[in-house]
C-alpha cells in the first residue's frame, strides 16, 4: 500500500479532532474507504488509530460554533509546534527531519508564525464581540489567552491520538509520540534527512 493513503487518512483525523465539523467527519470516512484493511492489520499503530476512529463513528456531537477552531489556525499551530520542536531538537544537537540549512531563518519563521497566529485571532474577533463578553482581560490578553487555548487543544488532540500533526512551508510531518524524533510520514518537496528510526509504514 502507498503511504499516501495513510497520509491522507492520518491528515484527515487530526483536523477532525481540531474543527469537530461534520464536513470534515464525511472527508475523513472517505479517507479511510481508501485504506487497505488486509496491509494495515500488521500494524499496532495504525490498527490503534482505527479503533479511535470507531469511537469518533460512533459520536454524533459534530458542531462546532468556535471560530478559532478553523482549519488555517490549524495550519498555523502546527506549523510554531513543527519550528518549536525544531529549535530544540537543534539545541539538544540532535538529527532534524528536514534539511534546514539557515537555522537563524528558521528562527525568525518561528517569531513570524506565531505573530501570524495572533493576528488570525484578531481578524475574526472583533473588538465588539471581545467587549460582549464583559472581561477582566484586555483585547491582547484575551487574544493571547486564545491562542494558548488553541496550543493546549493540539497537545490533547496529539495525546490521544498519539501522533502529532506537522507543516512547514511545503513539507507535511506524522511524528508518532511512542519514539522521540520518530517521523512516520515525511512528505516534502525539499531536502529530507530520515532518521534512522523512520518506520516504514507499508
Amino acid at each position: 500500500m502507498d503511504n499516501k493513503e495513510i497520509e491522507i487518512f492520518l491528515e484527515y483525523f487530526f483536523l477532525y479532532k481540531w474543527t469537530k465539523l461534520k464536513e470534515d467527519f464525511i472527508n475523513l470516512k472517505i479517507a479511510k474507504k481508501f485504506l487497505n484493511e488486509k496491509n494495515i492489520k500488521k500494524n499496532l499503530f495504525i490498527k490503534k488509530i482505527l479503533l479511535e476512529f470507531d469511537k469518533e463513528d460512533n459520536n454524533k456531537n459534530l458542531d462546532n460554533n468556535k471560530f478559532y477552531y478553523s482549519k488555517k489556525n490549524l495550519d498555523l499551530v502546527c506549523s510554531v509546534m513543527f519550528l518549536r520542536n525544531v529549535i530544540i531538537d537543534k539545541n539538544k544537537n540532535q538529527t532534524l527531519p528536514l534539511d534546514l540549512k539557515d537555522f537563524e531563518n528558521v528562527k525568525i519563521d518561528y517569531a513570524h508564525l506565531r505573530v501570524d497566529l495572533l493576528n488570525e485571532i484578531k481578524i475574526d474577533l472583533s473588538h465588539d464581540k471581545y467587549e460582549e463578553k464583559n472581561l477582566s482581560l484586555n483585547y491582547d490578553e484575551y487574544v493571547q489567552k486564545i491562542v494558548d487555548h488553541l496550543e493546549d487543544r493540539y497537545h490533547c488532540i496529539k495525546n490521544e491520538l498519539g501522533y502529532e500533526f506537522l507543516k512547514y512551508k511545503d513539507a507535511k510531518l506524522i511524528k508518532t509520540l511512542k519514539k522521540p524524533n520518530n517521523y512516520l510520514i515525511i512528505n516534502s518537496g525539499q531536502g529530507i534527512k530520515r532518521p534512522k528510526n523512520n518506520i516504514n509504514i507499508n
